[in-house]
């Protein structure tokens, strides 16, 4: 295994709940954050002098997008550390996953171990909070932190465990070892369906239930066809603009009463249909550029928000049409390669993380580093897809 991959992807996966009981580290892995990040610019400085390679497309519009974040935060004097902070963690992650795009094994087995270890940890401390042993944080209404957060922060922590689990899968069938890997991706993959269902976040609950329908239709001779990047932005953004524009959810008895009597949520979700329609009244003559990331946070719905509760609202206030067009190009440019190599099985997987994301994006936003592994991920699937056509076919020859 590669443990440079390992240490480098480490201080991103940084537990909330160091933030409570041991500040001072939690502010260490940020400086740690930081120098990953500036290794891995050095890393593609040298490669770049040596053998005159550049990073991929998405790794260049998330830096565009990013910069463009950052810069407007600073224009409009908001609260530009946190949004320093998300991009270094973006853009570290994305250039983790660019520079070792053609070492798949390396980076997967190396990723599996990042995330076995915090998943693991935190459904330690959901069970632990079961039985009463809770860290509250103060500044958030003394709410329940397990040890990588909130549970609304599990889509987090648990969309990408389960995409390294199936990727490790897919990569280890091609090597040949089955069973090994049966086990080690079948556990994480069953620690993270567990996490979500024992604490319930709606949001994470709906998404990971997404993934493992849609990862489940692709086994499905009848209908692998159907499992597609089109299909799935498609229908993603159709549900988006159902919930959040057209508010199907309260014309719809059917689709209410699931969301109060399964997900336990009322028709608003929580108030976020109040969000956006206050949103909209703060973005007259703002749309191009946004409203930035206002220091005090943004005052809707007669409260103060940390973010808008959609990835979409959430673009346009943070950069406008210019960020919302950037993060849409990053979407395209990854389920470009997933369209284009849509008959293996590492598209079929990505799709499948793919769906979970956009339906995540109704309701949450990507406010964190490490969820956006996903986009070079899909970008560089057909490297994965390479390295187990080459696997299977030297295993073919040897026998």
């Amino acid at each position: 295994m590669n443990w440079t991959i390992f240490f480098l992807m480490l201080p991103h996966l940084k537990p909330k709940c160091l933030d409570i009981i041991w500040p001072e580290l939690y502010r260490g892995l940020d400086v740690l954050r930081i120098l990953s990040l500036l290794v891995l610019v050095a890393m593609f400085l040298r490669r770049f002098v040596r053998e005159k390679k550049l990073p991929s497309p998405v790794s260049w519009m998330l830096a565009v997008l990013e910069g463009w974040i950052c810069l407007n935060a600073l224009l409009k004097k908001g609260d530009y550390i946190e949004v320093f902070s998300i991009a270094v963690s973006v853009m570290a992650v994305t250039l983790l996953i660019d520079y070792y795009s053609a070492l798949m094994q390396e980076l997967l087995t190396a990723l599996m171990l990042n995330y076995e270890w915090i998943v693991y940890a935190n459904l330690i401390s959901v069970i632990a909070g079961m039985c009463g042993k809770t860290v509250l944080d103060p500044d958030y209404d003394w709410i329940r932190i397990y040890f990588f957060g909130p549970d609304n922060w599990f889509m987090y922590l648990c969309i990408p465990a389960v995409c390294i689990a199936l990727m490790y899968l897919r990569l280890q069938f091609a090597v040949g070892k089955i069973r090994s890997s049966i086990l080690r991706s079948g556990c994480l993959i069953a620690v993270s369906y567990a996490t979500v269902i024992l604490t319930w976040p709606a949001t994470a609950v709906v998404s990971m239930a997404i993934l493992g329908f849609v990862a489940l239709l692709g086994l499905i001779p009848s209908v692998q066809r159907c499992i597609t990047f089109p299909v799935a932005l498609v229908c993603g953004l159709a549900a988006n603009l159902s919930i959040s524009v057209f508010r199907v959810a309260e014309a719809v008895p059917m689709l209410a009463d699931f969301i109060q009597i399964r997900l336990k949520k009322n028709i608003t979700f929580s108030g976020r249909t109040y969000v956006w329609d206050s949103f909209w009244e703060q973005m007259s003559g703002h749309l191009w550029t946004g409203i930035g990331n206002p220091a005090e946070g943004y005052y809707l719905a007669n409260r103060a928000y940390d973010h808008i509760h959609n990835q979409y609202y959430d673009m346009l206030a943070l950069g406008g049409i210019i960020a919302l067009g950037l993060f849409l190009g990053v979407l395209l440019l990854s389920g470009w390669k997933l369209t284009h190599y849509k008959k293996t099985w590492s598209a079929r997987i990505m799709t499948a993380v793919m769906s979970a994301l956009l339906i995540m994006c109704i309701p949450e936003v990507l406010r964190n580093g490490t969820i956006y592994l996903i986009f070079p991920l899909a970008f560089h699937v057909d490297k994965l897809e390479f390295f187990c056509q080459k696997m299977m076919t030297e295993e073919a020859d040897e026998s």
